[in-house]
């Protein structure tokens, strides 16, 4: 809303990236119910509450001249109208509209169908593993595979878990420290093996999970920067987008960080992170809250503002 009375900076080039698509239902609400509002305060200054904050910038523009005001009115009415047309979703939602959106620029496939999270998939692979490296084996064998490798299906999915969660983390130790057959090697090859069919399996199935959108988004931006395609993509949403709201940033995790903090380098734009490292919750899902305060050091120009009650002001 500030935005919009005071930069002319519209709707459309705004968006707002959450954790949940109940919180981004939640927040498109209160954003149409206060663009309503707004209009209801221009004509009658005196009906604003006490908590409704932002509206004493209306009433301000309010007291400005005839010309001025009419301005503002008439963007708070496009913004009305155009309202459907701002992005407010998921981190998951904000890769697809990129990816889809900017397929062209980012020389990325459109057609992939989005799996939801498949943890059978990751039991089959387990499954498979454990058949073609226990059948056949002698006692000794697999008494070392099972007790010192930890090859049992309870321990491989925890680790499945975690390695297609975070596909891209560095797997450690790596390989010029490891022994080969060595427990730790027998570890390592089965991450390695399993992320490749993982892969394989979506690539075959033309298909691509949520975690994939982030990774497909972060392959474009992790190229050189003259890059044609970088180039493109970044040039494409910077251009349209000059507004990026994060809300729950204490629950962001390397990956989205890196998307969020490439894509809004531009000059003219603005990124706020909302959140309060206090309220993290999300660690079992590669959230870190580490990302948080190492994001406070990185951000150009940065303004902290400390909000007192638990709301949210947007």
């Amino acid at each position: 809303m500030r935005h919009i009375v005071q930069t002319h900076i519209t709707i459309e080039q705004q968006f707002l990236v959450t954790l949940a698509r109940a919180s981004a239902a939640q927040i498109k609400d209160r954003n149409r119910s206060l663009l309503q509002l707004a209009i209801a305060v221009w004509g009658n200054p005196s009906c604003i509450e006490p908590s409704v904050i932002v509206m004493e910038r209306l009433v301000a523009a309010a007291q400005t001249s005839r010309e001025h005001q009419e301005d503002v009115v008439q963007r708070i009415a496009a913004a009305q109208e155009s309202f459907d047309a701002c992005l407010i979703s998921t981190i998951h939602g904000f890769c697809q509209r990129m990816l889809q959106h900017y397929a062209f620029e980012a020389q990325t496939d459109f057609d992939l169908t989005l799996m939801g999270d498949e943890p059978e998939l990751a039991e089959r692979l387990v499954d498979d593993w454990l058949s073609s490296e226990l059948y056949g084996v002698d006692a000794s064998r697999y008494e070392f595979l099972v007790n010192q490798c930890g090859f049992t299906r309870d321990t491989l999915l925890a680790i499945a878990t975690v390695a297609l969660r975070e596909p891209d983390m560095t797997v450690v130790p790596t390989d010029p420290l490891l022994a080969e057959g060595s427990p730790a090697w027998h570890r390592v090859r089965f991450v390695k093996w399993l992320r490749s069919e993982y892969d394989e399996v979506h690539r075959k199935r033309r298909t691509q999970s949520y975690i994939d959108l982030m990774r497909n988004l972060v392959r474009v931006l992790d190229k050189k920067k003259s890059d044609p395609s970088r180039c493109s993509l970044l040039q494409a949403v910077q251009h349209r987008y000059k507004v990026a709201l994060i809300d729950e940033f204490q629950d962001t995790d390397a990956m989205q960080w890196k998307i969020f903090r490439t894509l809004f380098s531009g000059e003219d734009q603005r990124l706020y992170l909302i959140g309060d490292p206090k309220q993290a919750i999300y660690g079992f899902r590669g959230a870190n809250v580490h990302v948080y305060l190492k994001a406070k050091k990185e951000a150009r120009g940065l303004s902290l503002i400390h909000i007192s009650e638990p709301t949210r002001p947007y």
